[in-house]
């Protein structure tokens, strides 16, 4: 009843007030009385003492004649604007002291980019907000163990109207930036299109591999256009998203820490919301259903492999080597989500091996200009290591020798020679991903560098594969010279070790005629 009553009384003063006033600064004071009520209906303990001792001192005082009643009155009003203002302090600050990892914010009404506002649709999509809010905090792991803290925004209704809508957005932005916050989300419905979208703001930071997330934003951003969906199939397909990607990004330390069966629950729960998300992709057109489906295979491919890590922690050897090559079925280019973005950081971050040992060579060798020469490769390491995006985070054929490499025996051997032969042969990846393990795989007696040299030709002829599919990827020269240079000081054959040369400087020119140079 108390909610009606100040319903109520509310609506009387926003319809006086609103004949004289702008709507815009009707709406300010309806909200700002609005949020007034709840601070002092909830403190009615304090209040009730205040009122009950302001009587009692001010009846003494009109029986001194020190006041008359208009003074009183104006104190009284002073009083209330005070303790209501404390009230308010105190509320912030009881806020401050609380941190989470996400803010989950309510959906505002635009009009025209000026000011926010909550009208009945925008209520409605609140009430809708919460109940996904709470599904997630009951039936998902991350949420539910608190291992992502998450809360809805509790800012007053009269601040975005007052703010405006580019002062809130800042607002948003310098709150989750000062609180040590992983991300903060809310919607804005504009009058003028009817359209919902959403607002997204990632501390990048926070993350060890962040590149998921503008991922998870694009995608965000993309079914933002998506105009003919409605309001509330757009925000719970939305909220899935965004929740299921945080709650993947921000589980290095459990696999850190050893909690491998609370990181289970948490990639089904994951699982489950991906399948989710599918069955949505129907309701938008068909470049948003595309990019939804490869936005799931992708974090599919991602969850597949963090089990993958999580059973080599345990030992568990050939599920871990299943998991992996699952994996790399489900999404070949991780740690990206396409062939061309691999390819420049396959380049960039083989360079970036090579280079020290080019800067070595000028080092042990100086020329008239080395100086310069060993300034331009430093130059050339610390751009191309601006330009890799997925810096911290290695391939997935990276995590199979991690877990083959101190465990090499004939059944993980024979297992994982039918998973290479399971790979496919069109796809210059997986040709790499076979080239890669296979060197490392027991054959004969030479080694170099862990690497048996009788699975250097096999190797050439993955990677001369991949070149009759994609003759523009120059470092697959180089890395063909680099085998044939292996194979050369093994057998003593200087004709191979011309013909090494040869490639390596043709992978280098190519790279130079791309834009890369290294002197």
């Amino acid at each position: 009843m108390k909610e009606i009553y100040q319903q109520f009384i509310v609506a009387i003063g926003a319809l006086v007030v609103s004949i004289f006033l702008p709507k815009r600064l009707t709406i300010i004071l309806r909200e700002y009385i609005m949020y007034s009520l709840r601070l002092l209906l909830r403190s009615w303990g304090v209040i009730l003492l205040l009122v009950t001792f302001s009587i009692i001192f001010f009846w003494y005082l009109t029986n001194l004649n020190i006041l008359n009643f208009k003074q009183i009155l104006i104190i009284c009003i002073v009083e209330m604007v005070a303790v209501n203002l404390a009230l308010m302090i105190m509320e912030r600050n009881k806020a401050r002291r609380n941190f989470y990892d996400i803010y989950i914010g309510p959906c505002y009404t635009a009009k025209e980019n000026d000011y926010l506002f909550t009208d009945l649709e925008a209520a409605h999509i609140n009430v809708q907000i919460e109940k996904i809010v709470q599904g997630f905090t009951k039936d998902s792991t991350a949420y539910k163990l608190k291992i992502i803290t998450l809360e809805l925004f509790n800012i007053p209704k009269f601040l975005p109207a007052l703010l405006g809508y580019e002062r809130f957005n800042k607002f948003l932005e310098r709150k989750a930036q000062t609180r040590a916050q992983l991300s903060s989300i809310y919607f804005i419905k504009s009058i003028s299109d009817e359209n919902l979208v959403a607002k997204v703001y990632f501390n990048n930071s926070k993350f060890a591999n962040p590149l998921p997330l503008d991922y998870c934003e694009e995608l965000i951003n993309t079914i933002n256009n998506e105009k003919n969906l409605a309001g509330n199939m757009k925000v719970d397909l939305i909220l899935t998203i965004y929740m299921l990607a945080l709650s993947l990004c921000y589980v290095d330390h459990i696999i850190n820490d050893n909690f491998h069966q609370e990181l289970m629950f948490m990639l089904q729960d994951v699982e489950r919301n991906i399948v989710s998300v599918k069955d949505k992709s129907h309701l938008v057109s068909e470049i948003s259903k595309q990019k939804i489906l490869n936005f799931c295979a992708y974090w599919l491919g991602f969850t597949t492999r963090l089990k993958s890590i999580s059973m080599f922690k345990q030992k568990l050897i050939i599920p871990a080597l299943e998991s992996i090559f699952k994996s790399i079925h489900q999404n070949p280019y991780f740690p990206y989500n396409n062939y061309e973005t691999l390819k420049f950081d396959f380049t960039y971050k083989y360079i970036i091996q090579i280079l020290p040992y080019v800067e070595e060579a000028y080092i042990a060798f100086p020329e008239q200009d080395s100086q310069v020469k060993l300034d331009s490769i430093r130059n050339a390491i610390d751009k191309l290591k601006n330009k890799v995006k997925a810096v911290e985070t290695g391939y997935n054929y990276e995590t199979v020798k991690s877990i083959i490499r101190d465990n090499l025996n004939d059944d993980v051997i024979k297992y994982l020679e039918e998973c290479l032969a399971e790979l496919d042969p069109n796809n210059p990846f997986h040709l790499m991903t076979r080239c890669e393990i296979q060197k490392h795989i027991p054959k004969g007696e030479s080694i170099i560098d862990a690497i048996y040299v009788e699975q250097l030709p096999l190797c050439i002829n993955l990677l001369q594969e991949i070149l009759i599919i994609d003759n523009n990827f120059p470092v697959i020269w180089a890395k063909i010279g680099t085998f044939q240079g292996m194979l050369a000081y093994v057998n003593s054959d200087t004709e191979l070790e011309l013909e090494s040369n040869k490639n390596i400087m043709k992978g280098f020119q190519y790279l130079s005629e791309g834009g890369i140079h290294f002197n």
